[in-house]
């Protein structure tokens, strides 16, 4: 579930980040040229009940593109074919729904989830697990951000009698891309996050990244600032409500 606010806003929020990031540039001066490569992979949904192209449309990739990455939108994907091109990304983004320990991918119809372990699997062939990787397969991405409701939660115990404990502890989805995946970054969220806008804070992470040359802390900050300056503290608070590790210091351009 992602909680809808209104478009109006929306503009409001594109006007008010464009304009700091011109008066900042301003200030700046001139910037260096971009260095960043590699492969930038933005999974995003458009079914019945999901719409989050936004993450994935021109305004997100022109960024990416400025900094040096090709990258691209990846429409209705399944779990398999995301976590096929998982090892090979700088930048991996997936907006879509999710639950304790995993994110939905895939048409509504044909679904498949991206898990921690193997206790999400419900789906049989579809479904992917970030334990099935290679130790540290993902020490080359440098950010992932699982764009959805819960996915930054660690998932209650479960009953099961071949533990010794009488208990199953299954993985927290972004704890299993950082611990066992290697990912230099991971972002989730810890509750559940307004649908309609949570696509531009992704935006704006890039914007500033791109436009300022920020470190990702920074551009996270101004992120921050400005979503809760146009959508208010509600929305602001469900959306700085996430989990975040790794590498903040590093700045996406380089």
């Amino acid at each position: 579930y992602r909680k809808r606010v209104g478009n109006m806003k929306k503009k409001i929020f594109k006007m008010l980040s464009f304009l700091i990031s011109f008066v900042v540039l301003l200030e700046c001066g001139t910037t260096a040229s971009f260095a960043a490569s590699g492969k930038a992979y933005i999974f995003t949904f458009d079914t019945y009940d999901l719409n989050s192209r936004e993450a994935g449309g021109q305004e997100s990739l022109g960024y990416l593109w400025n900094m040096g990455y090709d990258a691209g939108e990846y429409l209705n994907n399944s779990a398999a074919d995301a976590y096929s091109v998982m090892a090979n990304a700088k930048i991996l983004v997936i907006s879509s729904h999710g639950d304790p320990g995993k994110i939905r991918l895939g048409t509504y119809e044909n679904r498949s989830f991206l898990c921690g372990d193997s206790w999400g699997l419900y789906y049989g062939g579809g479904d992917r697990q970030i334990y099935g990787l290679t130790r540290h397969a993902l020490s080359g991405v440098r950010l992932v951000m699982y764009v959805a409701c819960n996915t930054g939660t660690t998932p209650a115990p479960v009953a099961d009698s071949t533990q010794a404990t009488g208990y199953r502890y299954p993985a927290n989805l972004c704890s299993a891309t950082y611990g066992h995946g290697g990912a230099q970054c991971v972002i989730g969220w810890k509750g559940e996050i307004p649908s309609a806008s949570c696509d531009q804070w992704v935006i704006n992470v890039f914007k500033f990244s791109d436009a300022n040359h920020y470190t990702l802390a920074k551009a996270l900050e101004y992120a921050d600032f400005w979503y809760k300056f146009v959508y208010g503290t509600e929305n602001y608070d469900r959306m700085a409500n996430r989990f975040l590790k790794g590498n903040t210091t590093q700045s996406l351009y380089q």
